[in-house]
């Protein structure tokens, strides 16, 4: 949720500060948590590839996903400056363009993020007898993090060391995830 905290002041920089917009922003990025555990559940642990390995790769993705999207909101907001005087009569289209254009960034390291949690518990479900306790330990621990991730950089890391550095924080966490579990 570091993310999160961080890509909402990002995009508040190109689609204004306001409750419909962050809303948009919001919407995007649990869209693809969602698709992520989905697609996880789904598909990746069908495939009968090492869960492990696949979370290695998919914490590694959103790191490195994390510093490209400064360059895409750059792009963004110049499409955005250009199409909103077109769609600013309407409440409805300024506020799909928003949900559409925030998909588009965020779709795809939210995506990664949705899928980690289930790749790591069948991992730890396959070698560990009393799944349901360790399982939700598991779920406890991640809720905790997100939860420290958040406050540590709404509340203290951007302003005190800024955007980008508390971007690089959140980047070396995710290499230091996918490095412990390598």
């Amino acid at each position: 949720l570091a993310y999160q905290i961080i890509w909402i002041r990002k995009f508040g920089l190109v689609f204004g500060v306001t409750a419909y917009a962050t809303s948009a922003v919001l919407a995007a990025f649990f869209a693809g948590l969602a698709l992520g555990s989905w697609l996880a559940g789904r598909r990746l642990l069908r495939l009968k590839i090492n869960p492990l390995l696949v979370y290695v790769c998919l914490e590694t993705g959103i790191g490195m996903y994390a510093l490209a999207v400064p360059f895409f909101l750059d792009s963004l907001y110049g499409v955005y400056g250009l199409l909103t005087p077109y769609l600013d009569f309407s409440f409805i289209a300024l506020s799909l363009m928003r949900f559409f254009f925030s998909t588009l960034v965020l779709i795809i390291p939210t995506t990664f993020m949705g899928a980690t949690l289930p790749l790591v518990s069948d991992a730890l479900s396959s070698r560990i007898k009393n799944v349901t306790v360790n399982v939700s330990g598991l779920y406890a621990v991640n809720t905790f993090g997100a939860l420290t991730g958040a406050a540590f950089s709404g509340f203290y890391s951007i302003g005190t060391f800024g955007m980008t550095e508390t971007t690089w924080i959140a980047v070396a966490s995710n290499l230091l995830a996918a490095s412990l579990a390598f």
